[in-house]
């Protein structure tokens, strides 16, 4: 009957243990749903310090902290589900925070271990096209990343060419070179460069005046008096009339001996 007795005390406790784990995990999820991560949260670390060899309360912890931003976080607690229960999800949300931390090769692994485990299903949150879809984005960013290092490296070793011991040192030279002035700054390229360029034509100096045109020359001086044409005199003999103005004259001398 002890054994009877303990044995049923001992199921009890076991019952009572996991229901108070559930309890706030529930909560959590309800909490998760609402978008209320603070709250939902403060719940996963109750369910987590309640069990904490739960990979799934770390697996949804890991998502709320992607929520919150907290990617290192999310990215320990993924890895913590991952060892206690593999599952698509958890591998999905590591791939997600060591992608928000740059973290390229993890990233792709945590994927790559998603769409295995989902096997085309919907497991991972999104299906295996978003999961691939994912990869295809590692993959870009590790060839970008190589691409950047092998031109640095080849840029590195052609700027900087093997010694010739019979050349004069680079201070002589220096020094015989005349050290020509700094170029002036390019202006900048890009979404919002015409403003900056307005407002750099705005606080440069205005440009200076023209120059005044040269001044005209004096009039000339007047001539001479003796120069100068005289008047016509009464004395001086009248000018010569023209026909039309004889036969004017003519006319009208005409019309005064018939009146």
């Amino acid at each position: 009957e002890g054994e009877v007795v303990r044995g049923v005390l001992r199921g009890w406790s076991v019952r009572v243990y996991l229901v108070a784990m559930q309890v706030p995990l529930d909560r959590a999820n309800a909490l998760f749903v609402d978008e209320d991560f603070d709250g939902a949260l403060a719940q996963y670390n109750a369910a987590v310090a309640a069990e904490p060899d739960s990979g799934e309360a770390l697996a949804k912890r890991a998502a709320c902290n992607l929520k919150l931003g907290r990617h290192r976080a999310a990215a320990s607690d993924a890895a913590a589900a991952v060892a206690l229960q593999p599952s698509a999800r958890a591998h999905r949300w590591a791939g997600l925070a060591h992608f928000a931390l740059q973290e390229w090769t993890a990233a792709r692994s945590a994927f790559a271990a998603a769409l295995l485990l989902s096997g085309g299903g919907g497991e991972a949150g999104g299906g295996a096209a978003e999961l691939r879809r994912w990869v295809r984005k590692a993959d870009a960013e590790l060839a970008e990343a190589a691409a950047g290092v092998g031109s640095g490296a080849t840029t590195s070793g052609a700027s900087d060419p093997a010694p010739n011991p019979a050349a004069p040192p680079a201070s002589a030279v220096a020094a015989e070179k005349p050290t020509a002035a700094a170029p002036p700054p390019r202006p900048p390229r890009g979404r919002g460069c015409r403003r900056t360029r307005a407002r750099a034509a705005a606080a440069a100096p205005p440009p200076p005046p023209p120059p005044l045109p040269p001044p005209l020359p004096p009039p000339p001086p007047p001539p001479p008096r003796h120069q100068r044409s005289a008047p016509p005199s009464a004395s001086s003999p009248p000018a010569p009339r023209t026909l039309p103005a004889l036969l004017r004259l003519l006319l009208l001398r005409l019309r005064l001996l018939l009146h």
